[in-house]
């Protein structure tokens, strides 16, 4: 029995030494036979460069993008969807609306909320621009405004409908948003809190079919000293300009005034004013020398000529005599002096709404022969006028002596 299973162990033990030998005998023929062969490369998937790629440019991309397309590009990976949950710019528009009927405009409402909510980090533009959406939808827009102002807000635009009889009234959160620099606001009410300290960091304003304060130019602008680009037009509210803004560069007026006035405004160097008033309801004439004089850096100077208040149609009017005399004696050697050092830089210099006066002439006149650095000066609307009268006024023009030699008269 002993002899036996000895026997089975000698057995064993040499079938597995044999086994292992076999074995490895493969293993070298194999690794062998590869040598002489040339190795096939391994094929590893190609790398996805769309979910790799930098994530300041993917933010950029988004942000390009309409909303509604970007929220598509959110499906490419987990990576697009966490950027587009951080988009910093959003733009609500009519192309994002599209139908305009009130079911639509419910349905809208509910997707810009649903956008914020899921809405992830600081959102530094947002524009809200819907011709179609009425007032109606106060309590959204105030719930939108609100949102935003706890989300470091730095450019915002409303649009509403011009149609809308109802005004609505800009939520007072808006004015918390202290880090505002751009701010475009179209037919709404614009009334300023009393703990209102200011826009510190705002350089663009546009309003546009806005119900003004009294006191806007005067109190509120005060309170923007980096302001640097100014549009108004169609607004209702102020009837007195004068303007305190020391870093302003760029100034457009289309509307209703009473008096104007540049109080301290060193670096403004492109004013239109266009008024839709009738000239007798300017209180005022304005001094063109003191205008010319408040605005040491004017390029561009374009302005209807009822800012000036000098049609001469109305010569019974104390006032037109007074704001001829003006600037006949504004051509003096005295007066021109100054006035001339103030024009250095202009450019370009527009009438707007020219009806041929002499008062007109007058101030072409003065223009053409003080300004030694002056380029271009347009006239527009002289076509409405009878042919006779558009002749002999711009022979007269023609005449006149110019302190530039490149300067040119155009009739728009």
């Amino acid at each position: 029995m002993n002899r036996r299973r000895k026997e089975a162990r000698e057995s064993s033990s040499g079938g597995g030494g044999g086994g292992e030998a076999r074995v490895c005998g493969r293993g070298v023929a194999l690794y062998l036979g590869m040598q002489g062969r040339a190795m096939k490369p391994v094929c590893k998937p190609s790398a996805d460069r769309i979910t790799n790629l930098p994530a300041d440019v993917t933010l950029r991309i988004l942000e390009l993008l309409p909303v509604k397309e970007a929220a598509k590009m959110a499906a490419l990976s987990t990576t697009w969807r966490s950027h587009w949950r951080s988009v910093r710019r959003l733009v609500f528009d009519n192309d994002f609306a599209g139908a305009k009927s009130n079911k639509m405009m419910d349905r809208l409402m509910l997707n810009i909320y649903r956008v914020l909510l899921l809405h992830d980090g600081p959102i530094r533009k947002f524009y809200f621009l819907f011709s179609g959406l009425r007032s109606c939808y106060e309590y959204e827009i105030d719930q939108i405004i609100v949102h935003l102002s706890n989300r470091g807000l730095q450019a915002f635009a409303l649009a509403l409908s011009p149609a809308d009889s109802h005004v609505y009234k800009l939520h007072s959160a808006l004015f918390s948003c202290l880090q505002l620099d751009e701010l475009s606001l179209v037919c709404c009410e614009f009334r300023q809190p009393s703990w209102f300290v200011g826009f510190g960091k705002l350089k663009n304003l546009c309003v546009m079919r806005v119900a003004l304060p009294a006191d806007f130019f005067e109190n509120f602008l005060t309170k923007c000293p980096m302001l640097q680009v100014l549009l108004v037009v169609h607004c209702v509210g102020p009837g007195n300009l004068q303007l305190v803004a020391p870093r302003l560069r760029k100034f457009t007026f289309r509307g209703n005034l009473k008096k104007i006035s540049f109080k301290h405004t060193p670096f403004l160097n492109s004013v239109s004013i266009a008024l839709n008033g009738h000239r007798e309801e300017v209180e005022k004439p304005v001094d063109t020398v003191a205008l010319f004089a408040s605005l040491p850096s004017l390029q561009t100077f374009a302005v209807d000529f009822q800012l000036l208040q000098l049609d001469s149609s109305h010569q019974t009017h104390p006032a037109n005599n007074e704001a001829v005399t003006n600037i006949r004696r504004s051509l003096e050697a005295e007066e021109r002096r100054g006035v001339w050092f103030c024009l250095r830089h202009l450019r370009e210099f527009t009438i707007q709404d020219c009806l041929a006066t002499q008062s007109e002439l007058d101030l072409l006149r003065f223009v053409l022969a003080t300004v030694p650095s002056l380029e271009r000066v347009s006239i527009k609307s002289l076509d409405r006028l009878a042919y006779n009268t558009r002749i002999e006024f711009m022979k007269k023009v023609m005449t006149y002596k110019r302190a530039s030699a490149n300067a040119t008269v155009v009739c728009d």
